[in-house]
């Protein structure tokens, strides 16, 4: 590790903690060509290994604080970053989270986004590298020459201590899981978000058959009732018009999962009919593919807030009275990345890791 920083150009960006300022010290002790430029400002960064420090401790202690930030952060990193890099030199680019202990539902990694990143960015290698609290500096710098010394474009790798994991994914066997104590039946309510069209009103339907419990489908869109002529006015009424064919029952709310209120005005009107809500199928999203450098933080959130944030909301919105099952919907891009579709990976992986 030693005779491998004394070779390098090393950008930290930094996001405030004593993480970065630390690794900042360690790596200049180390002989390395080190320069420090604050994460929430890069532009045009270059060197050999470019490391951007995401320290969960720099991030907040409230939920929303931490998602602004977060956000803030990836975009402004996502900017900077080369779009390309010649063969001959190549760039590693880390994303080096650690770890600490939070109170609330909301929980993130970076894997799925940088995933996404080295999809787009010809030439440029991407690293993960997730601690926790207990390493120091220069454990950092001796994991740090080691993952970029491996050869492969992307990788993500959780230490625990000494440890090195990588997560691989794989297809688990349907008859292998176990069956719930509770099954739905007539006497249930189930909440659907995102449940009058698409694929989300597709599993609505194939549940409601299978358990004839009551679904209360969730969008963002006005009533048919009351707004005939909206955009997607016809296909929630051909949905509802569905399951009235096949004698099942289902009611249409209108609601924004990302308004804390709102999904609790939600979350209400579905315990109208028996007092509580059974089960939870989050099948809310928003996908906008565009590549991650032209996104800003704020188009990040408007993108991925239905997903992410109205889980949170209803985790919330549910608490004193949970339901039995809680159903989130999310894509194997969180895991292997797509291009244009970072902070949709990004949003897939956090809801994963929230639930």
């Amino acid at each position: 590790a030693e005779e491998f920083w004394r070779q390098q150009s090393v950008c930290i960006l930094v996001d405030g903690s004593t993480v970065a300022t630390d690794l900042w010290e360690a790596t200049r002790s180390r002989g390395a060509d080190v320069n420090a430029v604050p994460a929430s400002a890069t532009a045009d960064i270059s060197a050999d290994v470019i490391v951007s420090v995401l320290s969960d401790e720099a991030m907040g202690s409230e939920a929303k604080q931490r998602f602004d930030n977060v956000t803030d952060l990836l975009a402004s990193v996502a900017a900077g970053l080369p779009l390309s890099t010649s063969s001959d030199a190549p760039q590693t680019v880390i994303f080096l989270q650690r770890r600490s202990a939070h109170s609330d539902y909301l929980d993130w990694g970076y894997d799925g986004f940088a995933a996404a990143l080295h999809l787009e960015r010809k030439g440029l290698r991407f690293r993960v590298l997730t601690v926790d609290e207990a390493v120091d500096s220069d454990q950092l710098c001796a994991m740090i020459a080691r993952e970029v010394e491996t050869d492969v474009r992307y990788d993500a790798a959780r230490y625990f201590g000494k440890t090195r994991r990588i997560a691989r994914p794989q297809i688990l066997a349907r008859n292998a899981l176990t069956r719930r104590a509770k099954q739905l039946d007539a006497s249930d309510v189930v909440l659907v978000t995102g449940g009058a069209r698409g694929i989300t009103a597709e599993c609505a339907l194939a549940l409601a058959r299978e358990t004839g419990a009551h679904m209360v489908l969730a969008g963002s869109s006005p009533s048919p009732a009351d707004v005939p002529d909206s955009p997607n006015s016809a296909e929630i009424a051909k949905t509802l018009e569905r399951f009235s064919s096949e004698g099942l029952s289902a009611e249409y709310c209108q609601s924004n999962l990302t308004d804390r209120d709102d999904v609790a005005r939600l979350v209400a009107a579905a315990r109208r009919r028996t007092g509580r809500v059974s089960a939870v199928i989050h099948g809310a999203a928003v996908n906008r593919p565009q590549r991650a450098h032209k996104v800003s933080a704020g188009d990040a959130r408007n993108e991925i807030s239905p997903k992410l944030i109205g889980a949170l909301n209803l985790f919330d919105a549910l608490k004193d009275d949970p339901p039995a099952i809680f159903c989130a919907f999310t894509s194997v891009i969180g895991v292997t990345g797509m291009p244009n579709n970072a902070w949709y990976a990004f949003a897939n992986q956090a809801l994963d890791r929230s639930l």
